[in-house]
């Protein structure tokens, strides 16, 4: 996935360095109140996060929370929270984010050439002192052409439809790719095993099943161990298809739980 740090252009303008060696870091950091709450960890997380934004040189940059869990002696886990709380406070954004925000604009700036048009043709209409009654039709195509044209454009700009899963979501999603990325080393990942996707897959578990985060880290972990589940449960979206059994895979796999990790009955409920 790839990441843009808010307004660092602004402030590290130096374009005309092919490699950088240095970047400014402003006294801000220090009384900034979207930092207010953050541990040391975390905001020596953010800084690291800067000095990956300085050494790529180029607006879109990777944050691989593995070497940042490494260099600064933490956990991926902690490393993976910090970035969504950043992206969360939008110090940070995705580049799906950004294709969103920018279509939204655009819409809306379309929306007031519009009404900024209608009202000036009803004030020359005032002025004029004409009694006649104008109808105006702003249509370019037919309905069902535009509504084609409308769903192509949606799916080239992935990140237009509005985001509707937690941070909550976010971070068992990071987690949970995490582990997938772990049990296919060396192999090339699908397309569609992106962060956000498995946030959705969570929202999706969450719809059918009321799992809460708990016990998603323990499904993880225990996919990530049990020799029949392991590199069964990659995707959280693909645990929703149906078995032979007419059980979804996520029901069959809490089932194969031991007793100690199992939830009690009464706290979940298959809709």
């Amino acid at each position: 996935m790839l990441y843009s740090v808010t307004n660092f252009e602004k402030y590290n303008c130096r374009s005309d360095l092919r490699t950088p060696t240095w970047f400014k870091l402003h006294h801000t950091i220090l009384s900034d109140p979207k930092l207010a709450l953050f541990t040391p960890a975390e905001r020596m997380t953010w800084v690291s996060i800067l000095v990956l934004r300085s050494e790529a040189n180029k607006k879109y940059f990777e944050i691989n929370c593995r070497y940042l869990a490494k260099v600064l002696n933490s956990r991926t886990d902690n490393i993976a929270q910090t970035v969504v709380k950043l992206c969360s406070l939008g110090l940070i954004e995705t580049k799906e984010q950004q294709d969103s925000n920018r279509i939204a604009t655009e819409e809306q700036q379309d929306s007031n050439r519009i009404a900024t048009g209608l009202q000036k043709l009803a004030t020359n209409g005032t002025k004029q002192k004409r009694n006649v009654k104008t109808e105006i039709c702003i249509r370019s195509v037919p309905r069902e052409e535009e509504s084609r044209e409308e769903k192509t454009r949606q799916k080239k700009l992935p990140g237009t439809h509005p985001v509707i899963y937690t941070a909550s979501d976010l971070a068992i999603a990071q987690k949970w790719h995490n582990y997938a990325l772990e049990q296919n080393a060396g192999k090339k990942i699908h397309a569609a095993w992106t962060v956000e996707k498995f946030a959705d897959g969570i929202r999706k578990i969450r719809k059918e099943i009321n799992i809460d985060d708990s016990m998603f880290e323990k499904i993880i972990n225990f996919a990530k161990h049990d020799s029949f589940w392991k590199g069964k449960a990659c995707s959280p979206n693909a645990t929703l298809d149906r078995s032979k059994n007419g059980l979804r895979k996520i029901e069959n796999l809490i089932d194969a739980m031991p007793k100690q990790e199992k939830r009690e009955e009464s706290e979940w409920k298959v809709y």
